[in-house]
């Protein structure tokens, strides 16, 4: 495993629109693609009923590594529920797992 050092953190911004914007949003993942910064990130809806909670996995891009653009705004939306993802999903040309925004799939 390669080391690294956290040099200093700063605030993600999110640019989003409906329905992510009224979502709880978790988990950020961000990583240095080959043209771009990306990121995906795990959404829920608000609801007093467990049940009615559903996670999506949205997907941005940012040129800076800060500031994202999300769903319609320029990022792709990858919404889909655990029970609808086939287990082992993963892109035919560079193997990521579930999705793959460098290969379009």
């Amino acid at each position: 495993m390669t080391a690294f050092t956290v040099e200093r953190t700063a605030p993600l911004q999110l640019v989003r629109t409906n329905p992510l914007t009224e979502m709880y949003t978790l988990s950020p993942f961000v990583w240095r693609g080959r043209l771009r910064y990306e990121l995906l990130l795990r959404a829920v809806n608000h609801s007093e009923i467990a049940a009615e909670k559903v996670a999506r996995i949205y997907y941005g891009q940012s040129e800076d590594g800060l500031r994202f653009r999300m769903g319609e705004t320029g990022g792709k939306q990858v919404s889909f529920t655990a029970s609808e993802v086939p287990k082992g999903q993963q892109c035919k040309q560079c193997g990521a797992k579930l999705v793959c925004p460098d290969c379009d799939l």
